[in-house]
């Protein structure tokens, strides 16, 4: 062999060592990458597996566990609202009579119902906050008539809304 071919030789070799090196770098970064999410995957899935269990015993529970009724239902003059006294007053028991097709879409069904509400509560709340803080809704120590009128008619309105909501989501339940 001649030096030309052998500087060339030698030359193609380091090239192929170098993209060796370089390729044994990428699939140490890879393989470090895929085991880092392998371990985000598996927290996950023993997240989401904690979460469907409890979802499970709490459903087991709604279906098995009666209702409470509170005492001031529909009252709207009752300071055991205001005060914060809710006391049971009936057991009123849940209605099984929609027929349901499978537990996954129950869950599912049950799990989106309680996003929403926790979404409604919190943005309804925000907005309460938002006005009280504005002094819109400000009792005043003698506890004026207007006021009291227009806090009556804030709980009349929120529970109208409440109970047409319940009907809708009644109704799409038994589209279903």
């Amino acid at each position: 062999m001649n030096i030309f071919q052998k500087d060339s030789n030698k030359a193609e070799l380091e090239k192929y060592k170098q993209l060796y090196l370089e390729e044994l770098e990428v699939k140490k970064s890879s393989a470090n990458t895929l085991d880092k999410t392998k371990e985000r995957l598996a927290g996950v899935s023993t997240k989401r597996g904690m979460d469907k269990q409890q979802d499970r015993s709490c459903l087991s529970i709604l279906t098995r566990r009666p209702v409470l009724e509170s005492p001031c239902v529909g009252n709207f003059n009752n300071t055991l609202v205001l005060n914060g006294n809710l006391t049971p007053r009936a057991n009123v028991l849940l209605s099984t009579s929609i027929p349901c097709p499978s537990n996954n879409s129950m869950e599912t069904y049950l799990t989106k119902m309680q996003w929403e509400l926790r979404k409604n509560i919190t943005t309804e709340l925000e907005k309460t906050v938002a006005e009280f803080k504005s002094g819109s809704y400000r009792v005043s120590p003698l506890g004026s008539t207007v006021e009291s009128n227009l806090y009556q008619d804030l709980l009349l309105k929120t529970s109208q809304e409440y109970v047409h909501i319940l009907k809708e989501k009644k109704y799409d339940l038994k589209d279903k």
